[in-house]
């Protein structure tokens, strides 16, 4: 029986942030998106498990990308200013908390590009649990991360439903016992079967 609703950050609670990162990067280095992201994506497996911080990693992007360190204390603040906010899902998550759901976020995170955001947006006030990959130490779609949350929470896989914007992530989820949907928008995520079924089909948003 689920009894606990995880919701991905970039991209489910909060919109993409990755497109504006390659953007702000190209615009100060006038490299392609393809160098920009295979070169931030190297970085970004040492931050999200809390191996490197935010301003090690943007040393290293920016060093790489021939950028001066000197923008990265800007490019981080216009980062943060950029994130906004899903206000559809934030009104699903008080509905289904209403139902008697626990709620949760999962996300593979680093401090100055999620958890100040989080913050800043007070997003991490609508739910009972926050869990981040960089306090962790484990990302998805890691066996360790999600072991980590059911114990945390004290309840078994079969108790959690994921709600995520990446496949692999909604894969492994699947794959250790847990109930996920695939996120690619608002409309799809309230229709869907899996959704339907374990609200039982309380939810007419």
């Amino acid at each position: 029986m689920i009894t606990t609703i995880l919701f991905d950050v970039d991209g489910v609670i909060l919109e993409k942030i990755h497109p504006i990162i390659v953007e702000k990067l190209q615009k100060l280095s006038g490299k392609s998106p393809q160098e920009i992201i295979a070169i931030r994506k190297k970085y970004w497996e040492f931050a999200k498990v809390g191996k490197i911080n935010d301003t090690n990693m943007c040393e290293h992007i920016f060093s790489e990308l021939s950028i001066d360190p000197s923008h990265i204390p800007k490019f981080k603040s216009d980062i943060q200013s950029s994130c906004s906010i899903n206000q559809g899902i934030l009104q699903l998550v008080t509905k289904i908390k209403d139902l008697g759901y626990k709620t949760a976020l999962l996300s593979n995170s680093s401090h100055e590009l999620t958890a100040v955001p989080l913050k800043m947006t007070c997003v991490d006030k609508y739910f009972d649990s926050v869990f981040l990959s960089h306090n962790i130490g484990f990302a998805k779609p890691s066996r360790e991360i999600f072991d980590h949350v059911t114990k945390a929470l004290g309840v078994s896989m079969d108790a959690l439903l994921l709600i995520d914007d990446k496949e692999e992530n909604v894969e492994a989820a699947r794959r250790f016992g847990m109930k996920a949907i695939l996120f690619t928008d608002l409309e799809k995520l309230k229709n869907d079967e899996t959704w339907l079924t374990i609200a039982n089909k309380e939810l007419k948003l």
